[in-house]
């Protein structure tokens, strides 16, 4: 099982964020810095809830697979983690808010044949142990040796360590059976006045990261008390409605699930005069989706059995099984089934240990009235319909997410099928909406993937219609066939049965070759299947954009001036390619150069490896103890306790020297990280030879860690700078034998979205660009008052045009003349540092001469150019003239 492309997205906004965090060593500037890269100018501040941890929320909707992305994002923290070597077990505390949730997720991480297991069991060689909580208590496979050798993972709700509670006072006390735990334990990472030997405190040690699935439900300041108490490296939320203090840096939207075949929307809500019609209409709509479903899988498509959830009022307050039972009684006087009609409510769960997808149950209708909330999922639901008379409050928040899951996560050929549908009767409609929209809102959705029809504003029956048969009181006795119960007058607000249904012909009603939907339900379906393909036509078009919608609308987007919109869209400009032999079916085809191609077959681990660590001998040391202040934001990860530390330098200064150098050579390729194309065994060997010719002073330094990031930055600074110049030297030999060619192939985007914006300067090709210093407002100024310019873009670092050579180049600006010239203009300030400017001139210039004669490359100082690059004044005649 593979993550899908959202899912994939997520894993890597999680990846970018803790490099951000590692680069910069402070956690409220990362999260500014990793959300103005995303082009939000004024992202929200960084939240400490628990100070110095972090703590990180993904917004995920309900069927958007938040278990799987959890799964895989524990590979993901643990490789930041790695980089300060925390010499401590691999430990994940997964935390989850009911008992539904708890038993589902210990099934499939810890089921060996369970997808999500498989998964980490590939992303950790084999090597994962999943625990309960007695598990734990009762030390069973849980022992020193284990814990250092495996991925660990404690399956855990949110009450298990809550001491509020019997059952979460058991993680604080004295227990024998974890006192091996003990021995390495130091007083400083125990709680006050809980022994030693206490699950939690054992907990505490491994310094473990937190995930928190349905986060929202974990707000509570016992919960966060909770977390806290665990000594967390990392916490991780997941959630489809964070909380107001959550540190979102990432979401997932509607589009993204629906593209993906995760849910089935829109959700098609039809309010009806009478809970009758509710009830006869959802019957005959099941039965339709199930003769659709049954004509698919006949043509080689998926199983599926549309199932009803028919969602009761509560009378008594108790729910107590008579009621239920009524109803029961009900359908089966409609001609349903007894074996295809289930109760789940908080005292009668009738669907214990039945699998509702497999072909062998029946099930097809389900009476509840709250009891399918969060952790209760069936794919087969596909419509709830609430029986509740028609001035009841329809209290659908709860479970409307319930009905949202797609089948198999894939599209269904017939539309009708990748829908979910709300039946009600409610006088007061709108109010019915606002809580079916609120129930979206609860599964992470909205009110732009409903579409809702109210039916009661018909004001007569159609024609030829019998009249309606006299109310029914919900919770009355059965009555025998042709009768009708008789109405008391004080329950003329009770709940309307109809006695039968139209086109009954089998002991699946309505299934029969003869059976066909009635007028109301024809019009359901039509309507349904034009929403629906409206629907997904929509989702597409959004899901096309690179950024969900959450995020697009926090950021600054500026579109095409529209006198140069129709030129600018229809605009190419040239980039490399490199020849593929047997590319194509026909022949020899071409990919996007990137740098990693250029370095095919070059071994790091035999190039020069000498480094002049002397210059670093005068830096100030990065202290990674914890600093004391109201604004510390270091993450605790950096911060290795003072006893930690002294232990750690004794066990290295007292090694002999081989065992010290590989300790060495492993610290720092774990603050390396990752460098690619290189290998880790390519840079492990690399690094081996640099600390293999090390001066014993610095030897010392590293094992005391002292400057150790500085050690590391000169090696990864030798290591791009020899990558750089063997990728330039191949560069040029392919663009002179012609194994690199010029395709026309970037296209400039409809929209831009700058963190800050440039002053108005004439002929810009956006309504605003993105931010200048003041020489490179002066440049474009003096260029766009130009006469023969048509308009001018400030290319976005990272994000917009770039020359792909031996270096990603981006230049300053775009220009495009009135006469068809475009131009590419890197301006470089006298202030600034030019070192690799002669390395972009050449490539700039390599570009336009292959580009052919329509384009040009300018570089553009103040005062001192390089050779080959203008001045300002000599430039702008030049300009003035093509």
């Amino acid at each position: 099982m593979e993550l899908l492309p959202y899912q994939q997205q997520v894993i890597r906004d999680l990846a970018d964020f803790l490099a951000e965090v590692e680069r910069l060593g402070d956690l409220r500037q990362a999260f500014a810095r990793y959300w103005q890269e995303r082009g939000i100018a004024r992202p929200e501040a960084y939240r400490d809830t628990i100070k110095g941890v972090p703590h990180l929320c993904i917004k995920v909707p309900t069927g958007g697979g938040k278990t799987f992305i959890a799964a895989n994002a524990i590979k993901t923290i643990f490789d930041a983690l790695s980089v300060y070597a925390r010499p401590v077990p691999r430990a994940v505390v997964w935390l989850v808010p009911s008992n539904a949730i708890l038993e589902q997720t210990e099934r499939s991480l810890g089921s060996p044949r369970h997808p999500y297991r498989r998964k980490l069991d590939t992303l950790f060689n084999g090597r994962v142990r999943v625990y309960t909580k007695d598990e734990l208590l009762q030390g069973a496979g849980f022992n020193p040796a284990s814990v250092h050798e495996h991925l660990n993972i404690f399956v855990l709700s949110y009450a298990s360590f809550r001491t509020s509670n019997k059952e979460g006072r058991k993680a604080y006390q004295e227990n024998t059976f974890l006192a091996s735990f003990t021995h390495r334990m130091q007083a400083e990472e125990c709680l006050t006045g809980v022994d030693e030997s206490a699950l939690i405190n054992v907990i505490r040690a491994m310094n473990p990261v937190c995930i928190v699935d349905e986060s929202h439900n974990a707000g509570s300041i016992l919960s966060k008390e909770m977390l806290a108490n665990f000594n967390p490296s990392l916490i991780l939320d997941l959630t489809a409605t964070p909380r107001t203090d959550s540190n979102i840096i990432s979401y997932v939207d509607a589009a993204q699930l629906k593209t993906c075949h995760m849910v089935k929307l829109p959700v098609i809500v039809y309010n009806h005069r009478s809970s009758k019609e509710v009830i006869g209409n959802a019957i005959q709509l099941r039965n339709s989706l199930e003769q659709q479903a049954r004509t698919e899988q006949q043509a080689g498509g998926d199983y599926i059995r549309p199932i009803v959830l028919f969602q009761a009022e509560s009378n008594t307050g108790d729910e107590d099984r008579t009621t239920f039972d009524d109803i029961r009684k009900r359908l089966i006087h409609l001609g349903i089934s007894e074996e295809e009609i289930a109760i789940k409510t908080a005292n009668i769960d009738e669907l214990k240990d039945i699998s509702l997808l497999s072909p062998e149950c029946s099930i097809r209708y389900i009476i509840t009235v709250n009891a399918l909330k969060e952790g209760w999922d069936c794919p087969f639901a596909y419509i709830l319909a609430t029986i509740a008379n028609r001035h009841s409050r329809v209290d659908v928040e709860q479970i409307v997410g319930r009905v949202l899951r797609q089948p198999y996560a894939r599209r269904q050929h017939n539309n009708l099928l990748n829908n979910s549908y709300v039946l009600a009767s409610s006088a007061d409609f709108i109010t019915t909406l606002d809580r079916i929209v609120a129930g979206l809102n609860q599964a992470g959705f909205s009110k732009k993937d409903m579409r809702a029809t109210d039916m009661a504003t018909v004001e007569a029956e159609p024609q030829g219609h019998a009249p309606a048969p006299r109310q029914q009181g919900l919770f009355d006795p059965p009555v025998a066939d042709g009768q009708q119960p008789e109405v008391n007058s004080a329950e003329r607000e009770a709940v309307e049965w109809p006695d039968s249904l139209t086109g009954s012909s089998d002991s699946t009603v309505g299934l029969g070759e003869a059976s066909a939907p009635d007028t109301a339900v024809q019009a359901i379906l039509a309507q349904a299947d034009k929403e629906s393909r409206a629907y997904e036509q929509q989702a597409a078009q959004s899901a096309a954009e690179t950024v969900p919608l959450e995020v697009r609308e926090k950021m600054n987007i500026f579109g095409m001036v529209a006198q140069f919109a129709p030129l600018a869209v229809t605009l190419r400009l040239p980039q490399f390619f490199i020849r593929v032999p047997g590319m194509s079916l026909f022949g020899d085809g071409a990919t996007l150069l990137n740098k990693e191609e250029l370095l095919q077959g070059y071994r790091l681990s035999q190039a020069d490896s000498r480094i002049d660590f002397q210059a670093i001998e005068g830096e100030a040391y990065r202290i990674d103890l914890e600093e004391v202040g109201e604004h510390d934001y270091k993450p605790r990860f950096w911060k290795l306790q003072h006893a930690s530390r002294e232990r750690l330098a004794e066990y290295l200064v007292a090694l002999p020297p081989e065992p010290q150098k590989r300790e060495i050579v492993q610290r720092l390729c774990g603050l390396i990280g990752n460098m690619r194309p290189f290998g880790d065994q390519e840079i492990k060997k690399y690094v081996q030879r640099i600390v293999d010719d090390m001066h014993p002073d610095h030897i010392h330094e590293c094992l005391n860690r002292i400057r150790e990031y500085s050690y590391r930055d000169k090696i990864k600074e030798k290591i791009t700078a020899l990558a750089t110049d063997h990728a330039e030297t191949v560069f040029y030999q392919w663009l002179a034998a012609d194994r690199i060619e010029m395709q026309a192939s970037y296209a400039l985007p409809e929209s831009i979205a700058p963190v800050a914006v440039a002053p108005a300067i004439p002929a810009s090709l956006y309504s605003s660009e993105g931010q200048l210093n003041s020489w490179e407002a002066k440049v474009i100024n003096e260029v766009a008052n130009l006469d023969n310019i048509l308009f001018w873009h400030k290319i976005i670092e990272r994000k917009g045009f770039c020359i792909n050579g031996c270096i990603n180049h981006y230049p300053d600006f775009l220009v495009r003349t009135k006469n068809g010239k475009t131009l590419l203009i890197e301006a470089k300030g006298d202030d600034r540092d030019n070192s690799d400017s002669s390395r972009k001139l050449k490539l700039g210039q390599a570009w336009a001469n292959k580009a052919g004669n329509d384009f040009r490359y300018f570089m553009v100082f103040d005062t001192n150019p390089v050779e080959g690059a203008y001045r300002l004044d000599a430039l702008v005649p030049v300009i003035a003239n093509l």
